[in-house]
């Protein structure tokens, strides 16, 4: 067995990789390296682009597995920056694909050597299949990573994104894939853990799929698989979809059209010992016995040929009955929002905004039959973070006039790194371009808080003070005080006051440490704040793009909070 190591940042492929000090540059000649079972693979943070494959290297065997292991805490590079291990598809823009064939399919990472595991990475198919015409490339699948047999590899960790395919014919343990066009887990004999988020097809025709996770399939969160043991799907058009011979049991489906199709009454695929709630429908054809059905429920299915078990089903066959909801707390559903935020990457969503959009009248009505609505409604995205952040850019929109610093959607988005550039110890964090990092802070009534920390900012071009990074304070949206909840005011959040209370920022050039510091007076009552670290500005663009040598970044470290 022996070891290898590639670098994004240090490395070169003239090295031989061998050590992290003389680790190659490309993740391909990492792969290359792989000449005996059991060699190991280290990759460190950093972008690696393009199609790879495991063509050059050997199999691994049923008792001795080759691994390719993304180390983004830099456990085996202590002298690099700390990040994702990013493995894609893209060019330079994270745009198209690096190649684009018509008729081909495209692999992200084709594992086709057998027994070989994947572990800590960050992939995604990237591109864009559309030719300049507008016309769809027929046959042009995208894989995020996919292995040449099924079933013969596992991954562990990762996250696939963007692409026709997440994890074709691999195995997965604690794996994600988000935003597939088709299928987030295709084949594979075994998911444990794992979680297919607003695909196509969450869980496609995997034999196991053991304590695992769908949301918002068109298809379905699981469909066509083997076996579904302990599944939880929300919000698809099926929770589960089956065929014949298929079994579902002990899961749970929530939200969408129905929560158990079969393809036939009576078969088509069965369900055992489950439960199904707020849904248009509860089950359509197929078998079910032990079923719950609870609350929210809309009817069983439009015809008596669309019952399951058989044209007499009613709610007590079979063991079915009739249960109660199921039900989220306010500050536990809010997490799904904070979930949703795009993090990673998400350049192509910031500034494009339209501030001639905004009606600012709707927020009173001067009609005697509304409410006053005092919020207003563009100063915070939808997680409580300032609104108006970075340079103005021109809107997508055909009024070029109209100029925003607000992003697209109801987030505004923020690119976060840890960095080693810190002031004194320990390590930083560091912003690109505009955003925030948040923290909590729960004070105890009488209590005041004070918090400070070292920042800087990085551009080749100046910037304005009003750009320049800092720290905030404001109370927390989630956060419920009723013993602070007045009427009429400007912004009436749930805390009864202005949503921001403190700020400062930095008031020095560029590159140099400042120390900023805030503080808010203690409160009657048992607060939660946001802190908010904050980066103001963005670089500049040339058609769309970052010019060259204009990318902003605020590093924060050294935060005490007192």
């Amino acid at each position: 067995m022996a070891v290898f190591y590639v670098s994004a940042q240090t490395g070169n492929d003239s090295n031989d990789g061998t050590s992290a000090e003389a680790a190659k540059a490309t993740l391909q000649a990492g792969i290359d390296l792989i000449d005996a079972a059991g060699d190991i693979v280290y990759v460190a943070p950093g972008t690696y682009r393009g199609i790879h494959n495991f063509t050059s290297a050997v199999n691994g065997n049923i008792t001795t597995h080759n691994k390719l292991i993304g180390d983004p805490d830099c456990e085996q590079f202590p002298n690099e920056e700390k990040g994702v291990v990013r493995i894609t598809n893209t060019d330079e823009f994270d745009s198209t694909f690096t190649t684009s064939t018509s008729g081909t399919n495209q692999y992200t990472l084709y594992v086709n050597k057998q027994y070989t595991e994947i572990h800590n990475l960050h992939i995604d198919g990237g591109g864009n299949p559309l030719k300049d015409s507008g016309d769809l490339i027929v046959s042009h699948t995208g894989y995020c990573v996919a292995g040449q047999y099924d079933g013969r590899y596992n991954a562990y960790n990762c996250i696939a994104q963007n692409s026709g395919y997440g994890f074709h014919r691999m195995n997965t343990t604690n794996c994600i894939a988000i935003a597939c066009g088709l299928y987030g887990f295709s084949q594979g004999f075994k998911h444990v853990h794992s979680a297919a988020i607003a695909c196509y097809g969450g869980f496609f025709a995997g034999d196991y799929v053991v304590d695992c996770l769908g949301v918002g399939s068109y298809l379905a969160n699981f469909y066509n698989c083997d076996n579904v043991c302990n599944g939880f799907s929300m919000g698809a058009t099926y929770g589960y979809r089956n065929t014949t011979n298929d079994e579902v049991h002990d899961s749970v489906h929530l939200g969408g059209l129905g929560g158990f199709y079969g393809t036939v009454a009576g078969g088509g695929g069965i369900m055992s010992g489950s439960y199904i709630g707020g849904s248009l429908y509860g089950a359509v054809r197929g078998k079910i016995s032990g079923v719950i059905f609870g609350n929210g429920l809309q009817r069983m299915g439009t015809a008596t040929s669309n019952l399951p078990n058989s044209s007499g089903f009613n709610v007590g066959d079979a063991g079915t009955k009739k249960g109660g909801a199921v039900l989220w707390s306010y500050n536990g559903a809010r997490k799904f929002i904070e979930a949703a935020k795009p993090t990673l990457l998400n350049y192509w969503l910031q500034g494009k905004s339209d501030s001639h959009h905004d009606d600012t009248s709707r927020n009173y009505q001067s009609s005697t039959s509304y409410i006053n609505v005092p919020h207003e409604c563009v100063k915070t995205d939808i997680l409580g973070h300032p609104r108006e952040m970075g340079h103005a850019t021109h809107s997508l929109h055909t009024i070029e006039a109209n100029i925003s610093q607000r992003d697209l959607g109801a987030f505004e988005y923020t690119s976060v790194a840890y960095t080693s550039s810190v002031s004194h110890s320990g390590e930083g964090i560091a912003i690109n371009g505009e955003g925030v990092q948040s923290f909590q802070i729960a004070v105890s009534s009488g209590s005041a808080v004070t918090a400070s920390v070292a920042v800087r900012w990085i551009n080749d071009i100046n910037i304005s003070a009003d750009h320049k990074p800092g720290i905030l304070i404001q109370y927390a949206p989630g956060f419920a005080s009723s013993s602070t909840m007045t009427d009429g005011t400007a912004q009436n959040y749930i805390t009864g006051s202005q949503n921001v209370i403190t700020s400062s920022y930095t008031n020095v050039g560029a590159s140099t440490f400042s120390n900023v510091s805030i503080s808010v007076p203690p409160s009657n009552v048992n607060q939660i704040y946001d802190l908010h670290l904050q980066s103001r500005a963005s670089g500049s663009l040339i058609n769309d793009f970052p010019a060259s040598g204009s990318t902003f970044t605020a590093v924060f470290s050294d935060l005490e909070i007192t």
